[in-house]
Parts: structure tokens; sequence; C-alpha cells
């Protein structure tokens, strides 16, 4: 025979009670009925758990083992139930910072699947700098977060999920001297559009130009990847942009792209969480979503 669950709960009550008649009592059972039941749990496991003596129970090397081992079922029980005591999986807010990317690019098709497959779930998805990413989930201000590139959070889950190449983007028409891929160096000398200054990508950029020693002005800052590609398209300059991106703009516009070859270019974009198995079942589904469509 295996142990049942109602043995395992009146072995803690006996184990933290230290005393038959106080732990059958925890247990909503008489003393002699506790007592049979115990007897019969050490027949099955053929151990003896407890020392008898008059001042009540005490453990014996056998009891402490299978204490430990019963508690840790129990708490696994406990939080089963939590789980499916929930009135609705299907209702709840999540609460998500993105980078630039993610935000414009990669979460409004996978959010609106999602959110039509799930229709009593809200979401507050805001575009964040990576260093405010990371805080916010690790302050549990936020139930993810989407990143790209390297990550110092060791405290956090880092599930990388899909991986992007920055290109530079310019028109058919541009008279464009390179060819091949290319360093973001050698494209200073053609006048840059861009996205807004505020935005994740353009901050990284901006680092970047730093690096080298340079403060590239743009024409023009815009508020999405479309308009920017509509910008490029019509001669009016060359921008940066995640590869995925601008494949699918090129599919409808009159542009192209070369790979900038500088190793900063390729990154990998990361959901980064505090863990990944404490979320609400809503989180891992949109998590898992996430995962699937990188």
């Amino acid at each position: 025979m295996t142990p049942t669950l109602k043995d395992l709960a009146l072995f803690i009550h006996l184990a933290d009670a230290q005393h038959l008649g106080k732990g059958a009592e925890r247990a909503a059972l008489s003393a002699s009925a506790a007592s049979i039941r115990l007897k019969a749990l050490e027949e099955t496991l053929d151990s003896s758990l407890f020392r008898r003596h008059a001042k009540g129970l005490t453990l014996t090397p056998a009891g402490e083992v299978l204490y430990q081992h019963a508690r840790q079922v129990m708490s696994s029980v406990e939080s089963l139930k939590r789980e499916f005591s929930q009135p609705d999986h299907e209702t709840g807010k999540l609460c998500i910072y993105a980078n630039t990317t993610a935000v414009i690019d990669i979460l409004p098709d996978i959010l609106s699947s999602f959110m039509v497959a799930h229709p009593k779930v809200s979401i507050d998805l805001q575009e964040k700098d990576q260093r405010y990413i990371v805080q916010g989930v690790e302050d549990g201000k936020v139930d993810f977060g989407i990143v790209s590139g390297e990550i110092s959070a060791p405290a956090l889950s880092v599930i990388p999920f899909s991986r992007d190449h920055l290109c530079v983007v310019y028109s058919s028409h541009h008279h464009f001297l390179h060819k091949g891929n290319i360093n973001y160096r050698d494209t200073f000398h053609y006048p840059h559009l861009g996205l807004s200054a505020d935005t994740t990508l353009q901050r990284f950029l901006r680092k970047q130009q730093e690096l080298l020693g340079v403060e590239l002005h743009q024409r023009i800052e815009l508020s999405g990847f479309e308009s920017l590609c509509r910008m490029i398209e019509a001669g009016v300059g060359i921008g940066v942009v995640p590869e995925s991106t601008v494949r699918r703009y090129a599919q409808m516009m009159d542009i192209q792209f070369l790979r900038i070859k500088d190793p900063w270019a390729v990154r990998v974009r990361s959901i980064i969480v505090s863990n990944y198995h404490a979320q609400t079942p809503l989180c891992r589904m949109l998590i898992d979503a996430i995962k699937q469509q990188g």
C-alpha cells in the first residue's frame, strides 16, 4: 500500500504537536482513531516513525525522513489547490516592459492574437529603456520584460526566443556606394533618419556613436518603423532597422538593406522574468506564445 494524503496530513499534525491527543485533535480525529491509523502507516512503511514516551511523541530517524517528504508533498498539494481555486485562469491583467523593437514590431501581432483568444485579459505594455526593464522585473513592478542583447541580472531568468541583426536600410534609387555587409562607421557620411530620441533603439545607436567618437545628426525623427521606411523609400536618407522588420517592409516598399558588420549589431531577444514557474498560468501562457512566435 501507498500512504494516502490523509495519512501524511495526520502524520504531520502528530509530528508538529509531538502529542497523540493534540495531533489527533488537529486532524479532527479521536485519539484512538489516530493511533490506529498511525500504526497502519508504520506497518505500510515497515518503520517505526515515533518514539512514545510519557510526555508525548518524538520522531525517529525514519520519522524525520518521512516528515521532510510529507511536508513537500502537502506543500505541492496546497499549491495545486490554490492554482485551481482561481475563479478563471482566463481573466487578469498583465504588465510588460519591452524595448522599442518589441513594442513596435514584435508584440502587436502576438498580443492581438492572444487577447482575441483570451477576451477577459487586459495588458499594460510600456516601452522602456533596457535598464528600466530589468529594474521593473527585479522590483516586481511588471510580470516580465523583453530585451535585446546581453543582460546582467543574475537574479532573473533569461529566456532567449529569437535572434536579429541590425541593418542599414536605403532606397533602391539611392546612390548607395556599398555592396555587401557594411561597418556602421561607413554610413556616417550619408544623411540618417531614425526613431524618436527617447526610444531604446535610438539610445542604443547613440551609445555606439559615442564609442566611435561621432555625434550623428538625424534629418528627422519618426515614431515607428513603417514611417521610417517610407521616408527611406522616398530617398530622404538611410536608417538602421532590425532585419526581421525591414524584410517585411521590403515586400511592399522599394527599399534595400545591408547587414551591419559590427559585432554589436547581432542581438539576441530575450524574455526576462523573476521565476517562470512561479508566474500565474495566464502569464506563462503569454510567455510561451512569445517563445513560439520567436
